[in-house]
Protein backbone atom coordinates (compact mmCIF):
# COMPACT_ATOMS: atom_id res chain seq x y z
CA UNK A 1 0.00 0.00 0.00
CA UNK A 2 0.98 3.53 -1.11
CA UNK A 3 1.03 6.57 1.58
CA UNK A 4 2.43 9.43 2.10
CA UNK A 5 3.08 12.42 4.19
CA UNK A 6 4.97 15.42 5.39
CA UNK A 7 8.91 14.70 6.80
CA UNK A 8 9.57 16.25 10.22
CA UNK A 9 11.78 14.25 11.64
CA UNK A 10 15.82 14.53 10.55
CA UNK A 11 16.29 10.76 11.99
CA UNK A 12 14.06 9.42 9.26
CA UNK A 13 16.51 10.76 6.46
CA UNK A 14 19.66 9.51 8.12
CA UNK A 15 21.50 6.49 6.01
CA UNK A 16 19.32 6.75 2.71
CA UNK A 17 22.28 5.01 1.22
CA UNK A 18 21.35 2.29 2.30
CA UNK A 19 17.87 2.38 1.62
CA UNK A 20 18.32 2.91 -2.59
CA UNK A 21 18.58 6.82 -2.68
CA UNK A 22 21.58 7.38 -4.86
CA UNK A 23 21.95 11.11 -5.26
CA UNK A 24 24.24 11.73 -2.32
CA UNK A 25 21.48 14.65 -2.22
CA UNK A 26 21.95 16.43 1.44
CA UNK A 27 18.35 15.78 2.31
CA UNK A 28 18.80 17.00 6.05
CA UNK A 29 19.73 20.13 4.83
CA UNK A 30 16.38 20.14 2.72
CA UNK A 31 14.38 19.44 5.39
CA UNK A 32 15.99 22.70 7.48
CA UNK A 33 14.94 24.75 4.57
CA UNK A 34 12.29 23.80 2.35
CA UNK A 35 8.96 21.52 3.32
CA UNK A 36 9.65 17.68 2.43
CA UNK A 37 7.07 14.92 1.36
CA UNK A 38 7.83 11.15 1.79
CA UNK A 39 6.32 8.34 0.07
CA UNK A 40 6.10 5.26 1.32
CA UNK A 41 5.31 1.43 -0.64
CA UNK A 42 4.27 -1.21 1.93
CA UNK A 43 5.73 0.89 4.93
CA UNK A 44 9.02 1.29 2.59
CA UNK A 45 10.63 4.55 1.95
CA UNK A 46 9.84 4.93 -1.65
CA UNK A 47 10.55 8.31 -2.52
CA UNK A 48 11.29 12.26 -1.67
CA UNK A 49 10.39 15.53 -2.95
CA UNK A 50 11.36 19.29 -1.27
CA UNK A 51 9.79 22.40 -1.87
CA UNK A 52 8.96 25.70 -1.20
CA UNK A 53 5.99 28.56 -2.12
CA UNK A 54 7.18 31.74 -3.22
CA UNK A 55 4.36 34.61 -3.91
CA UNK A 56 3.77 33.52 -7.55
CA UNK A 57 5.06 29.73 -8.47
CA UNK A 58 6.00 26.32 -5.71
CA UNK A 59 9.67 25.71 -6.49
CA UNK A 60 10.57 22.27 -6.20
CA UNK A 61 14.12 21.71 -4.42
CA UNK A 62 14.98 17.83 -4.72
CA UNK A 63 13.15 14.83 -5.56
CA UNK A 64 14.69 11.57 -5.34
CA UNK A 65 12.82 8.20 -6.07
CA UNK A 66 15.09 4.87 -4.43
CA UNK A 67 16.08 2.35 -6.55
CA UNK A 68 14.38 0.18 -6.50
CA UNK A 69 10.73 2.16 -6.93
CA UNK A 70 12.17 3.47 -10.07
CA UNK A 71 10.09 3.43 -12.68
CA UNK A 72 6.71 2.55 -11.09
CA UNK A 73 5.26 5.88 -10.95
CA UNK A 74 6.81 6.95 -7.70
CA UNK A 75 8.33 10.36 -9.08
CA UNK A 76 5.13 11.22 -10.92
CA UNK A 77 2.73 10.63 -7.61
CA UNK A 78 5.67 13.07 -6.02
CA UNK A 79 5.54 15.62 -7.91
CA UNK A 80 2.02 15.75 -8.37
CA UNK A 81 1.45 16.25 -4.52
CA UNK A 82 3.54 19.28 -4.63
CA UNK A 83 1.19 20.62 -7.77
CA UNK A 84 -1.96 19.81 -5.57
CA UNK A 85 -0.86 22.33 -2.98
CA UNK A 86 0.18 24.40 -5.52
CA UNK A 87 -3.16 24.48 -6.70
CA UNK A 88 -4.52 25.07 -3.67
CA UNK A 89 -2.61 28.29 -3.21
CA UNK A 90 -4.32 31.65 -4.09
CA UNK A 91 -1.62 32.94 -5.48
CA UNK A 92 0.39 30.22 -7.04
CA UNK A 93 -2.75 28.82 -9.15
CA UNK A 94 -0.82 25.98 -10.26
CA UNK A 95 2.42 27.02 -11.19
CA UNK A 96 5.49 24.81 -10.33
CA UNK A 97 9.39 24.67 -11.45
CA UNK A 98 12.43 23.25 -10.91
CA UNK A 99 15.64 23.22 -12.14
CA UNK A 100 16.86 20.09 -13.60
CA UNK A 101 20.09 18.26 -14.29
CA UNK A 102 20.67 17.51 -18.09
CA UNK A 103 21.12 13.24 -17.84
CA UNK A 104 17.97 12.65 -19.31
CA UNK A 105 15.66 13.13 -16.46
CA UNK A 106 14.50 15.77 -18.08
CA UNK A 107 12.57 13.43 -20.78
CA UNK A 108 10.38 12.15 -17.07
CA UNK A 109 9.41 16.12 -16.92
CA UNK A 110 8.52 16.53 -20.70
CA UNK A 111 6.18 13.30 -20.35
CA UNK A 112 4.91 15.06 -17.33
CA UNK A 113 4.01 18.23 -19.47
CA UNK A 114 6.72 21.01 -19.06
CA UNK A 115 7.91 23.40 -20.84
CA UNK A 116 11.49 23.07 -20.61
CA UNK A 117 13.99 26.50 -20.78
CA UNK A 118 17.30 26.49 -20.47
CA UNK A 119 17.51 24.31 -17.41
CA UNK A 120 14.41 24.79 -15.25
CA UNK A 121 11.35 22.87 -16.04
CA UNK A 122 8.24 24.60 -15.81
CA UNK A 123 4.73 23.75 -15.01
CA UNK A 124 1.49 25.46 -15.71
CA UNK A 125 -1.62 25.52 -13.72
CA UNK A 126 -3.24 23.45 -16.21
CA UNK A 127 -0.51 20.95 -16.93
CA UNK A 128 -0.23 20.64 -12.92
CA UNK A 129 -4.33 19.89 -12.60
CA UNK A 130 -3.79 17.59 -15.44
CA UNK A 131 -1.05 15.47 -13.33
CA UNK A 132 -3.40 15.74 -9.96
CA UNK A 133 -6.03 14.28 -12.00
CA UNK A 134 -4.11 11.39 -13.71
CA UNK A 135 -1.75 10.54 -10.47
CA UNK A 136 -3.71 11.22 -7.69
CA UNK A 137 -7.52 10.29 -8.97
CA UNK A 138 -7.40 7.22 -6.05
CA UNK A 139 -7.22 9.19 -2.94
CA UNK A 140 -3.96 10.95 -2.07
CA UNK A 141 -5.21 13.17 0.68
CA UNK A 142 -3.05 14.46 3.53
Amino acid sequence: MKEYGPIHDVLLLKNLSTKGFTSGFDWQFELRERQVIGLKNDGQLAGLISFEHSEDYTHVGLIEVAKSFRLKGCGAILLSLVMREAIRRPHDGGYVNLRTKTNGVQLFYLHMGAMWIAQTMIFTPDVSQKNVDKYLAKGWNL
